[in-house]
């Protein structure tokens, strides 16, 4: 059993794949780590790819998927695929930095689930550095999902032991979560695990060939995103978390992951996902998350397209 495993899963971005495998390929044979790739691509470049690569069954590990297969079933699946003694799920639109992790001693400590943070990108921390200094075990659950739930919603933020893995049930969750979404997240909460936090030591670089994901541009976005995630998070902890602290998390959870604000909704209408319409349907959700005032809302939609594209051009070189 390997010590560490970066679980990748990956849809028609073979490109980023490939700047991926050539920056990871310097640490096999350095370091106990495996990189397992999970593909449910509509075509076979990655496939491709991946099994031309050198390291191929040597320390990379290719597994196919449905290309109709959900978001959250597959995220379960290709954890519970992995077989590390620690597994970090990470996009394809971020590096990890493998020296930086092991040189740190991070998985030599003993947690159930390790929840990183970065202390260089600027909105980790501008509010980790008010909060945690270097790590930090939490005694009360309920305070850690107030601060940091919406890290576990984000490939690349948690690294998992085996045996919080191990006892994840599989079809258990995804018949609780039916129809709803991000099981991958209610997974943990309903672990009863022990949490650490820590600053993850530059751990994490963007994949400069990332792309938008894909599931923002389709055309069910809100409802994937916001309405799925409220009704999901509704549906967890019933049994000790007070439906003050759950409004609470949805909100914060909302702001920081930056979904619904001025720039996300920006993306979502230049790529005509996002209308009166829309916002109508899933009022009652999107509001609940306080990211994006009504008047911000509504400006937006009264904006041609093109002119939303310059706007969105503007905030990427802003704050990129």
């Amino acid at each position: 059993m390997s010590l560490f495993e970066i679980v990748l899963p990956t849809y028609n971005r073979s490109e980023a794949v490939k700047f991926l495998l050539e920056k990871y390929n310097k640490f096999f044979g350095f370091y106990d780590f495996v990189l397992s790739i999970h593909d449910s691509s509509t075509n076979d470049e990655t496939e491709k790819l991946v099994k031309s690569n050198s390291f191929y069954n040597k320390g990379i590990q290719y597994y196919r998927y449905p290309s109709e297969l959900d978001v959250d079933s597959k995220t379960l699946m290709c954890l519970k695929n992995s077989t590390a003694k620690y597994s970090m799920l990470v996009g394809d639109g971020w590096i990890i930095n493998v020296d930086s992790l092991f040189n740190s001693k991070l998985l030599d400590e003993n947690f159930d689930i390790l929840c990183l943070y970065d202390s260089n990108i600027k909105i980790y921390r501008e509010y980790f550095n008010k909060n945690i200094k270097h790590k930090k075990i939490y005694d009360s659950k309920t305070k850690f999902y107030e601060d940091n739930f919406w890290y576990l919603i984000m490939y690349g933020s948690s690294i998992v032991s085996r045996k919080v893995l191990d006892s994840i049930d599989v079809l258990d969750l995804c018949n609780k979560y039916k129809e709803l979404g991000f099981i991958y997240p209610s997974s943990l909460v309903e672990s009863n695990a022990e949490i650490l936090t820590a600053d993850s030591l530059n751990l994490l670089t963007k994949n400069p060939h990332k792309g938008e994901p894909g599931w923002m541009l389709k055309r069910d976005a809100i409802n994937t995103w916001t309405r799925k995630f409220i009704l999901s998070f509704g549906n967890m902890n019933d049994s000790y978390l007070p439906e003050d602290t759950k409004l609470k998390i949805i909100k914060t959870t909302g702001k920081r992951t930056g979904f619904l604000t001025i720039k996300g909704l920006l993306i979502l209408k230049s790529k005509d996902n996002f209308n009166f319409k829309i916002y109508k349907k899933y009022k009652q959700y999107i509001l609940q998350t306080k990211a994006c005032s009504r008047l911000s809302i509504f400006m937006i939609n009264l904006f041609p397209t093109f002119i939303l594209k310059i706007m969105l051009w503007f905030f990427k070189k802003i704050f990129r």
